[in-house]
């Protein structure tokens, strides 16, 4: 069985071709990297950690059992909140949940903090970062040749700020893949039109506000991109954020005051590791 299935992954192999397989040595490369480098979590993580924990666990916004863990919170109408946009949680709900299965399967009652936040630090910020280094090298490739495409993407991936983000659970990472794959999507879409691709960035560009809300400026530069490229496109790329949008306005509608609502104490840790 075993040699079969050898046998099919050396036939898929020879079908990637030799910038397929670049591409994938890349990736693996960096995956590498991301997640053998691995941070201790600081409030920021905790934040977005304890409200994943508390929408998986207790089906709630309110983070009053774990809060006691960050000072990145706030208190509102007598409940403890995360003041983080609500996106890197909702992502991290199934990584969660699936980390905390394989934890039961493999007999460990409880998944300890710092792993569950490392687990989705890598699969949010260490994936995302691959990926946007990967549309990078794509975009760059027919400007500057594969060499120097590669050189570059390297160089963001592994010699940037981006490499310390791509190992942390803030949003920077996941935020800033987003936005940019809602802009090589539409620069796609200039030449290789397609009815969806205007929608699909607009839902990446939905998703980037999702996760830090400052991205809406982007936001705002990609809308016009997408004017001027087609008018109808532009309503498509707006059509394609509101499903985000409406996610937004039921984070408010549940009273998560990411943002700064915060009529409570707030502890204050040094600034450079505490707070995004």
């Amino acid at each position: 069985m075993l040699r079969d299935v050898f046998a099919g992954v050396r036939r898929w192999w020879s079908h990637v071709g030799i910038r397929g397989r670049r591409e994938l040595l890349l990736v693996a490369l960096l995956l590498f990297c991301y997640g053998f480098f691995q941070q201790l979590p600081a409030w920021n993580e905790y934040s977005r950690y304890d409200l994943v924990r508390a929408l998986v666990d207790q089906g709630t916004t309110r983070i009053d059992t774990y809060h006691d863990n960050t000072g990145d919170k706030a208190f509102f109408q007598g409940h403890w909140y995360s003041d983080k946009a609500p996106g890197t949680a909702l992502l991290g709900v199934p990584v969660y949940a699936v980390a905390r299965l394989t934890g039961s399967l493999a007999g460990q009652a409880t998944l300890p903090d710092v792993t569950a936040v490392q687990v989705l630090a890598f699969v949010e910020s260490g994936i995302a970062t691959a990926v946007l280094v990967l549309l990078l090298v794509r975009l760059l490739v027919p400007l500057v040749g594969e060499g120097w495409a590669t050189v570059v993407g390297i160089g963001y991936g592994l010699g940037s700020i981006a490499f310390p983000f791509a190992t942390m659970f803030f949003g920077h990472a996941s935020s800033t893949a987003a936005l940019f794959a809602s802009f090589y999507v539409l620069h796609r879409w200039r030449t290789e039109r397609s009815r969806w691709a205007p929608v699909l960035a607009g839902l990446l560009a939905g998703l980037a506000v999702l996760i830090e809300i400052p991205t809406i400026i982007g936001v705002a530069v990609l809308g016009l991109y997408a004017l001027w490229i087609d008018r109808r496109g532009a309503v498509a790329f707006i059509l394609g954020g509101l499903p985000l949008a409406l996610v937004f306005a039921e984070a408010f509608r549940t009273q998560q005051p990411f943002g700064g609502l915060d009529d409570g104490p707030r502890r204050e840790g040094h600034p450079s590791r505490q707070k995004s």
